[in-house]
């Protein structure tokens, strides 16, 4: 079967003479941010993930890309976007004044917002928060999460926390999900420089391009050299250092089973 790539169909002239800062895509939905700071999103709207309720979006789903006009504040002002994150039914966008605004589906409190609702069907602020990136988990099994990194460094995590991935200490027997965004416990990494999310584990590339995972370690997919194999329900509730890998880690993905890094002897 041959794959071949195609140009999005009606995408506004914009795309090409703006230029396109960030994209992003999840379950069936897509997202663009361009170099003015517009958003334009398109894709299977339920639940609100793309900014706009149902009702808008008619038969919940946006062919063509939709600009998103979010305002802030009783002036209304318009607000400019610099990136964004599309998570499985869900979507996290920094501001321009590195504020969080999140939409779409909030079933495992994954948006950070104090009231856990069903879901959001347009763009909400996050309070008290101030991002530089921020990373979404796209598998469709169990609970969802998203991670962000403060202006602090520190990384903050909310959402679902079964089998401890979102690694703040704390078993999801302890506490099941994380209503608003939490520091992931003490763990210096001096610097991040990429993150990513599976479906029960995550990873972290620090500065110094080392590599660090936690949450569900089952099948060794923590990478750590002493839970390798398989090992009914073990977690790993703090980020533990993967050691074996003495070469300067470049990139890395985390899928639900598994990850992949890329490094450079």
């Amino acid at each position: 079967m041959e794959t071949h790539l195609h140009i999005v169909p009606g995408q506004p002239q914009e795309f090409s003479q703006v230029g396109i800062q960030a994209f992003s895509a999840g379950a069936w939905s897509s997202a663009v941010v361009l170099k003015d700071g517009s958003l334009y999103t398109w894709g299977y709207a339920k639940d609100g993930r793309l900014g706009v309720s149902s009702k808008e979006a008619k038969s919940n789903v946006i062919h063509n890309p939709r600009r998103i006009s979010v305002k802030r504040g009783s002036d209304g002002e318009e607000v400019k976007f610099l990136d964004v994150e599309m998570g499985n039914n869900w979507c996290l966008a920094r501001l321009d004044r590195n504020e969080l605004w999140v939409t779409g589906n909030n079933v495992d409190s994954q948006l950070g917002l104090v009231t856990k609702g069903s879901y959001c069907s347009r763009f909400r602020m996050v309070p008290n928060i101030r991002v530089w990136g921020m990373a979404a988990s796209k598998s469709e099994k169990y609970g969802h999460s998203a991670v962000i990194q403060a202006e602090t460094g520190q990384l903050m995590m909310a959402g679902s926390n079964y089998k401890g991935k979102t690694g703040v200490g704390l078993d999801y027997k302890d506490i099941d999900h994380l209503r608003t965004f939490k520091v992931v416990d003490s763990v210096d990494f001096g610097g991040v420089q990429m993150i990513s999310l599976g479906g029960i584990h995550s990873m972290v590339l620090d500065s110094s391009s080392r590599l660090w995972s936690f949450g569900c370690g089952s099948d060794g997919r923590l990478g750590h050299k002493e839970a390798e194999g398989y090992r009914y329900l073990y977690r790993e509730l703090k980020p533990g250092l993967i050691q074996d890998l003495r070469a300067m880690v470049q990139d890395v993905a985390v899928s639900y089973y598994h990850g992949v890094a890329l490094v450079r002897e």
